[in-house]
This record gives C-alpha cells, sequence and structure tokens, in this order.
C-alpha cells in the first residue's frame, strides 16, 4: 500500500514568530504608585460609594453598619486588597441586620 502518510499540518506552514508591535503594549508609570488609603478611610470611602448615600445622610443602621466594619468586624477586612466585592457583600448583610436588630451591648 503506497498511501502517502497523513499529515496535521499543510505543508507551507511557516514555525518563525509573528511580527510584534511593542508600542501596543501598556507603558509603565513613572515615579511611586498612589499612596493607600488607611484601612479606615478605604472602607468608608468604599462604603459611602456602594450605597450612593452622602455621609451626611446615612441612616443611623447605615451608620452602625458602617462603624462597626471599622471598628469590630473579627475579619478587619481591609479594602486595599482585592476583596471589595466581598466587604460590600458583608456591609449589605450588615446593614440588613443592623436594620432589623440594631446592635446591642453584649453583640
Amino acid at each position: 500500500s503506497n498511501l502517502p502518510s497523513p499529515s496535521i499540518l499543510p505543508s507551507n506552514t511557516s514555525y518563525a514568530p509573528s511580527p510584534f508591535d511593542m508600542a501596543s503594549l501598556p507603558t509603565l508609570q513613572q515615579g511611586p504608585p498612589p499612596p493607600l488609603l488607611d484601612r479606615k478611610d478605604a472602607l468608608l470611602s468604599l462604603l459611602l460609594q456602594s450605597s450612593k448615600v452622602p455621609s451626611q445622610s446615612l441612616s443611623y443602621a447605615q451608620y452602625q453598619a458602617t462603624m462597626w466594619m471599622i471598628q469590630d468586624d473579627p475579619l478587619y477586612l481591609n479594602p486595599n486588597t482585592n476583596q471589595t466585592q466581598y466587604i460590600i457583600e458583608r456591609y449589605v448583610l450588615v446593614l440588613l441586620y443592623m436594620s432589623m436588630v440594631g446592635i446591642g451591648k453584649n453583640n
């Protein structure tokens, strides 16, 4: 049997690398990185942005939830890391709790 051997690639395939446009790469920023906010300021900023309410218009439950997240949350989440979605979800749950039950001295 004089059948040709099967080939996966066509015979005219080139293995040379394709040209790469260096101008399409993002440029690195020069200088120091922007300063990170301290945890309290970063949390406050994130929570106020997520609630879309000016800080002067916070309800008592929103204020309680915000202060609990900043001062008493045992997880001590930091928005300077990549935990922002988790922080917002946790804030919504704490806000729901504060709206319905509030916080006592033993909580």
